[in-house]
C-alpha cells in the first residue's frame, strides 16, 4: 500500500508551535483493526520512530507546512527504504 497522505494539520501545529517534527510509521494496525469493526483482532504492530525534522529554519504559513510535510513523506520513505516499514 505504501504511504498514506499525510493530514496537514500536524504540520499547522507543529508551525504554530515551531517545534520539531517526528515521523512515526506504524505497521500492521489494519490486520488488528478491519474498517467498519470495532473489535480487535490478535496481530502484531510494529512503531517505527525516525529523526525529529526540525521547523525553526522553514518559512511560515503554507510554503514551509508543504516543505515540512515533503521531509516527513521523505523521511518515511526512508525508513521503509532500511526496511523499518513494511510498505
Amino acid at each position: 500500500p505504501g504511504i498514506s497522505d499525510l493530514k496537514k494539520g500536524p504540520f499547522h501545529l507543529a508551525s504554530a508551535a515551531r517545534v520539531p517534527v517526528l515521523p512515526v510509521g506504524i505497521v500492521g494496525t489494519g490486520k488488528i483493526l478491519k474498517s467498519g469493526d470495532w473489535r480487535l483482532r490478535p496481530g502484531k504492530v510494529s512503531i517505527h520512530v525516525g529523526t525529529p525534522i526540525p521547523t525553526e529554519n522553514l518559512p511560515e504559513g503554507e510554503e514551509g507546512r508543504e516543505a515540512r510535510r515533503a521531509q516527513v513523506r521523505e523521511a518515511l520513505a526512508e525508513l521503509v527504504a532500511r526496511g523499518h516499514i513494511v510498505s
